[in-house]
């Protein structure tokens, strides 16, 4: 990864695990801690961000960092310190791997798509988190002309995604969107959910959630009739 890249994983982290984002975070360990416990997958993997609840489910769990400090947060000998182009691990390892808003911050996010499949075995998860550009924060963000999230390279919506993973040999399995308060900085707001305005969002307008969650399985390699001819 580039310096500029990594720069980025850091403010990204620290925003969602110390600063406004927190409440993102803690939604999004709901829904982990949903597919976890529904699926139940023997080996995975998470790459980038504060570790979740991987000690209630899954201890055969190696979580993907590029700073040593991370190292604190990890499972005691599943800590790996690796360029997230370049993952230390075999084809087909994992049952599931997670990438939370890791394409958010990279500049060529296919070849980390690329990757991220590869160490997937056929037929597991590939569980990718972002922000939705359509939601109630991004459209505060748009009319307050400042930007809620420092460390964004890319603001990507879900369909935006799907097309940049045309032809990678994945099938969308479940598609989610979470979280529909409101974003707040201030001590007198910060942490409120707005519990109605959500409950009317998610039944009316439920692609209109701060966060997506996109589920993908991995499907065969497609065989090249050409080349088996060949052969």
């Amino acid at each position: 990864m580039k310096a500029s890249e990594q720069k980025h994983l850091k403010e990204m982290e620290h925003w969602f695990h110390h600063g406004e984002g927190k409440c993102l975070f803690d939604a999004q360990i709901e829904w982990v801690d949903a597919y976890l416990s529904s699926k139940k997958p023997s080996l995975c993997s998470q790459i980038g961000g504060a570790p979740y609840h991987w000690d209630r489910y899954s201890k055969d769990t190696h979580v993907v960092h590029v700073d040593r400090r991370m190292e604190y947060f990890c499972l005691q000998g599943h800590s790996v310190c690796a360029d997230f182009f370049s993952l230390p691990f075999s084809d087909e390892s994992f049952d599931a791997v997670f990438c939370p808003h890791i394409h958010e911050i990279l500049e060529d996010p296919k070849q980390f798509f690329n990757e991220s499949i590869r160490i997937t075995k056929t037929g597991g998860s590939i569980i990718i988190m972002g922000l939705n550009p359509k939601s109630l924060w991004s459209l505060q963000n748009l009319l307050a002309r400042d930007n809620f999230f420092p460390w964004m390279i890319h603001h990507w919506g879900l369909q935006k995604i799907l097309n940049e993973l045309g032809g990678l040999p994945v099938r969308v399995e479940r598609e989610e969107f979470k979280y529909f308060g409101f974003y707040s900085s201030g001590s007198m707001m910060g942490g409120v959910r707005f519990k109605l305005i959500e409950k009317i969002m998610h039944q009316h307008f439920n692609q209109f959630g701060a966060l997506y969650f996109v589920e993908l399985v991995k499907t065969a390699y497609p065989l090249d009739f050409e080349t088996s001819n060949a052969i």
